[in-house]
């Protein structure tokens, strides 16, 4: 408990060791020696995400998302790069503990995103897309999709539709290539669950018949992952432009346009 109350200290007055005004009067050395101090304790904080113990985790993980100063963000995603990055040159080998870790971290981006202001998201914006783009990239390149895989489209589908709510502050309205990259993704994810042949309205689900507590659990599962990658693509598609094929003249580019916009809306 002692030091649960010292990290979460430590983590909201971090800020303001950051903050550049902070620093008026210091020496160069203080503040490297403070700085450095700062991001060792982050870097202790993300190594314990991967702890044996749950409580640990927890701890861990609502300090980083909920108590470390917004000032701190860059600190926080700046070290959360190489981890993520990691995790993808290792795919195959992933544990599911480097799961639970890689769960956590979709937590603390979306906590940055909702709890920064315009600018602190606007630091932070390389990096925090950046993580996206890997994680999603280690989801879909896992052989062997389990349910810890499943949950991990679900979070990310709101983490894409969290990013898209924060296009202003992230600069990313006109970021066409990134937007069909999450697009292609959430698309994906969406089409197989639509495809995964669910029971959930079968008699049997309700009287636990013919089908087993865990494939009732897979249904929802697999119900949550349509829901938040539609949400996801809801967004995602919003002013998104439709190109139309190369054309040699004028004539065939009116067809084209015609016949791409049928194709989409009829």
């Amino acid at each position: 408990a002692e030091f649960r109350n010292f990290a979460g200290f430590l983590a909201s007055v971090s800020g303001i060791f950051v903050n550049a005004k902070t620093h008026e009067g210091f020496s160069d050395e203080l503040k490297h020696d403070v700085n450095e101090k700062i991001d060792e304790f982050i870097q202790r904080e993300l190594d314990l995400l991967g702890e044996d113990n749950l409580v640990t985790r927890e701890n861990a993980k609502e300090i980083l998302a909920s108590e470390v100063h917004p000032l701190s963000y860059g600190k926080v995603v700046k070290l959360l790069v190489p981890k993520v990055k990691s995790f993808e040159a290792n795919v195959e080998k992933l544990t599911p503990r480097d799961f639970i870790v890689i769960e956590h971290i979709v937590v603390l981006l979306k906590a940055m995103l909702n709890n920064g202001d315009s600018l602190t998201i606007f630091q932070v914006s390389v990096h925090i897309l950046n993580c996206a783009s890997i994680i999603a990239r280690i989801i879909d390149s896992v052989a062997n999709v389990d349910v810890t895989v499943l949950k991990l489209r679900i979070r990310v589908s709101r983490l894409f539709y969290e990013i898209e709510n924060h296009n202003d502050a992230l600069v990313i309205k006109g970021a066409y290539k990134l937007r069909n990259t999450y697009l292609r993704h959430a698309y994906n994810w969406f089409d197989n669950a639509v495809a995964y042949d669910c029971n959930c309205s079968d008699q049997s689900h309700h009287q636990g018949h013919q089908h087993s507590h865990g494939g009732r659990d897979l249904d929802y599962i697999y119900i949550d992952i349509a829901i938040e990658s539609v949400k996801a693509l809801s967004l995602l598609l919003d002013s998104l432009l439709l190109e139309a094929p190369q054309v040699i003249n004028e004539r065939e580019l009116k067809f084209s346009k015609a016949s791409l916009f049928s194709i989409y809306f009829n």
